[in-house]
């Protein structure tokens, strides 16, 4: 089509919109409407053709015929910069809005809830029950706790529980503890992208997502990834949410709906290559289709990506991929193989790619850095990254501790230290240890601890600015902000350099609690004479400062500061630097002689303070006037060097004479 009636094509699908009489958005029906007709299709069998319902939606102006013409985004590296100057997204933000005739409430189950009408648009096989989301679970199956899934998270939206907050083709029934992990963490690839410290989240024996909670991601099963998506994509049309895939500052966020209170304008999928490969990875299913019928006889709306999935690739400016299964295209069966691998290393990056031999299809994945590294020759150094593996401390065996001692917690055992960072468990995970002697290096990540002496005896340890506390039946870690009773440990010498590390409050009937290492973790259990719990403590009273930062640097005249923190416990001090007295010098004042007038040699004055260093000498004149010089010099025969004015043509005249005696020598003696 043309780009010259674009525009009027636009204007006019807006206007037929506008006049056929549909209120305004959250403009609510005074009676809710009755439920339609339960879904009874099943889950998962792709869905190869529009549903009668789904043809009669589109009229001639609002056609995929129509649609596909309109211009998308000429630029998509961000996702609010991609809704501007974007007449397909004006378009689809048009059509699902002005169709959009009744609005659900979010709470309870009266008629018009949310819950009242997903009996019907979330049931599988007209079974009357809730298919819960991310899990495909049966509410009816078993005694289940229902939650109210935003799939877009409120705290990343402009919406709470109205508007875009109780909109059925939005909100999902998921299982309470689904809904708990997943809370408003982004989507994205954390299986076979990550190699550990993620979660893997099962329910009633199947895997149903994967959880990297550092990274702030969350990957659902593969047959749940198309669903996202397409929900995704509908709330950020429908609802104009800027931060699909970009993260948006917050002065240009939409304004929030009266009962919304946070929006933090973080992105809600990693990447549009993500949001377009589960889209694709995940083709619309019989039951998704039927769903989207539904929802249409209670709210006038319909998911236009779930009709045409292929309006996604051209919302973003972007080709459709060949062998895309939609429900108008056939597409391809996909076979997808492995190739170009580039391993990730610890401090590196890879990628693989996933390519169909059947139709060419590809899509690129990312392997994140391992954070493994390799020390074979045992300097501390990684072989590959070259990162520096320990704390540059030396701490030193001691069964004592002192007030302000700087320390870590060694299993001799396990030949590991307690680290920072607490697991899923609430356990310490492992750091590494390098041991010369009596002296411990503590490997980066190692919790090194601040002891202070507790009013009620023992101590408190204390890891930046946080005490390490435990439940008060042990087992647990916390790190906690203010010290409690379960902030109090006791060191228990037990010879030979080893101690127990018990609390002084927790106790599990009536047995005390120690920090064991048990199971690759440091926990608390109840004290034993096993070797769990027999650990040596590695201390220095004093703080270890690394080299600082000079700001500003001393001078030759003024004197520096230098910022320093301890390696250890992140304290800082700032030293002075005494002034330099090394001056940095440029020569000024040079010139060279001329005839008439002398030359000099310049000064050597320092570009800091302006102090002449060393004075120049001064070049004699030359005597040579202008004349001389434009005759040219002469060289002597006797001394070498080049002579002008009245000297030089005496030299000429002298070399012309013994010239001629020279070859009348020669004429006579032949």
């Amino acid at each position: 089509m043309k780009k010259g009636i674009v525009r009027p094509l636009l204007f006019l699908l807006c206007a037929c919109l506008l006049c056929a009489g549909t209120p305004f958005p959250n403009v609510f029906s005074a009676d809710a409407p009755q439920k339609p007709q339960a879904n009874d299709e099943v889950r998962h069998t792709v869905c190869h053709a529009l549903s009668p319902q789904a043809q009669a939606y589109y009229n001639e102006n609002t056609a995929y015929s129509t649609l596909s013409t309109i211009p998308g985004a000429a630029t998509n590296d961000n996702s609010a910069a991609a809704m501007q100057n974007n007449p397909l997204f004006d378009a689809l933000h048009a059509l699902m809005t002005q169709t959009h005739t009744f609005y659900t409430t979010y709470s309870g189950y009266a008629a018009g809830s949310l819950a009242y009408y997903w009996s019907v648009t979330d049931s599988t096989l007209d079974s009357g029950s809730y298919v819960m989301f991310y899990s495909d679970y049966d509410a009816a199956a078993g005694n289940v706790q229902l939650n109210r899934e935003h799939i877009w998270p409120k705290s990343r939206g402009s919406f709470q529980t109205t508007g875009g907050g109780a909109d059925l083709h939005h909100l999902r029934p998921s299982l309470e503890s689904v809904n708990m992990d997943k809370s408003d963490h982004m989507f994205g690839f954390v299986n076979e992208t990550y190699e550990t410290g993620y979660t893997v989240g099962e329910y009633d024996g199947s895997t149903l997502y994967w959880l990297e909670k550092e990274d702030d991601l969350f990957e659902c099963k593969d047959d749940v990834k198309g669903d996202v998506a397409r929900i995704l994509l509908y709330v950020y049309c429908r609802w104009a949410q800027p931060n699909l895939y970009s993260d948006v500052d917050v002065d240009a966020l939409p304004a929030m709906d009266a009962d919304d209170q946070v929006n933090n304008g973080i992105r809600v999928v990693e990447s549009l290559d993500t949001l377009l490969q589960w889209c694709a990875l995940d083709p619309v299913d019989t039951w998704e289709m039927e769903r989207n019928d539904r929802i249409e006889e209670i709210q006038g709306n319909r998911n236009v990506f779930i009709d045409y999935p292929e309006l996604a690739w051209l919302l973003f400016g972007r080709s459709i991929p060949e062998g895309l299964t939609t429900p108008t295209r056939a597409g391809c069966a996909h076979q997808w193989t492995e190739s170009d691998r580039q391993p990730a290393t610890c401090g590196r990056n890879g990628s693989f790619t996933l390519v169909c031999p059947l139709c060419g299809s590809s899509y690129d994945r990312r392997l994140v850095a391992t954070g493994r590294h390799t020390d074979a020759d045992g300097n501390e150094i990684c072989d590959v990254c070259r990162e520096l593996l320990s704390i540059p401390a030396d701490l030193r065996l001691t069964d004592t501790l002192q007030d302000g001692m700087h320390f870590t917690i060694y299993h001799p055992a396990s030949g590991l230290v307690a680290g920072k960072r607490l697991d899923e468990g609430r356990k310490l995970e492992n750091a590494a240890g390098y041991l010369h002697g009596d002296v411990l290096h503590p490997g980066i990540g190692a919790a090194v601890f601040t002891a202070q002496a507790a009013p009620e005896g023992g101590w408190y340890f204390c890891c930046d600015g946080k005490y390490l506390t435990t439940a008060k039946t042990g087992t647990y870690f916390y790190w906690n902000e203010t010290p409690n009773a379960y902030s109090v440990w006791l060191v228990e010498p037990l010879g030979d350099g080893l101690v127990q590390l018990v609390n002084q409050s927790a106790q599990y009937y009536g047995k005390k609690q120690a920090i064991e290492n048990y199971n690759g973790a440091f926990m608390v259990y109840a004290v034993s004479n096993s070797n769990y719990f027999r650990m040596q403590l590695y201390g220095v009273n004093d703080h270890v400062w690394d080299e600082g930062v000079q700001d500003p640097a001393p001078t030759c005249v003024n004197d520096g500061e230098a910022h320093l923190t301890c390696v250890l416990c992140g304290a800082e001090k700032t030293e002075t630097l005494p002034a330099t007295g090394v001056h940095t010098t440029a020569l000024v004042n040079a010139r060279e002689a001329t005839a008439t007038e002398n030359g000099y040699t310049g000064d050597e004055v320092c570009t800091v303070c302006g102090q002449t260093i060393k004075q120049g000498d001064v070049i004699p004149a030359t005597g040579e006037t202008a004349a001389d010089a434009s005759e040219g010099g002469e060289g002597c025969p006797f001394c070498g060097k080049i002579h002008t004015g009245s000297l030089a043509k005496w030299i000429k005249i002298v070399s012309l004479v013994f010239s001629l005696l020279l070859e009348i020598h020669h004429i006579v003696n032949k």
